[in-house]
């Protein structure tokens, strides 16, 4: 008699890991996305407080063009934005005061305008605030309806 595994054998082995892979995968991405947005939530939280410790100290606010001025070393490298400069990691674009409406401090998730934008408004300087784009995966969804609903991760 030969020793050795059936084809039958073989094809169940190679299933049960499928479907364990197919398990394990999505709950990879939702923990692998928790902890960029993590770290997004943690910079910007850094940015809103140095610019309200410029605001304090200068009696005015930063602009995105400002970003050098403050009192922090926000990670990344340069990039120039709207006659500005911003700065860029793997994951997200860092500004303070972003655009206009009342932002004290902006994430952009890299790629731009396809996932979400993470934000801390003049108004409420604890809270961050996600807006989600159509592109978002469902992770991302949960994610940010969770930091919508408690300011925070």
């Amino acid at each position: 008699m030969k020793k050795g595994f059936t084809l039958i054998e073989m094809l169940i082995v190679v299933l049960i890991i499928a479907i364990l892979a197919a398990i394990a995968l999505p709950q990879y991405r939702a923990a692998t996305e928790r902890s960029i947005m993590s770290e997004g939530v943690s910079i910007l939280k850094n940015i809103s407080e140095a610019h309200l410790r410029y605001y304090l100290a200068t009696g005015g606010y930063l602009s995105h063009k400002d970003i050098d001025k403050m009192d922090i070393n926000i990670p990344g490298e340069d990039y120039p934005y709207a006659s500005g400069v911003r700065k860029k990691t793997k994951y997200f674009i860092y500004s303070p005061n972003g655009y206009s409406g009342g932002l004290l401090a902006l994430a952009n998730r890299i790629p731009l305008a396809e996932a979400y934008d993470l934000r801390i408004y003049y108004e409420n300087p604890s809270k961050v605030v996600c807006m989600s784009y159509s592109a978002i995966s469902k992770a991302q969804y949960k994610l940010c309806a969770q930091i919508n609903a408690k300011g925070s991760l």
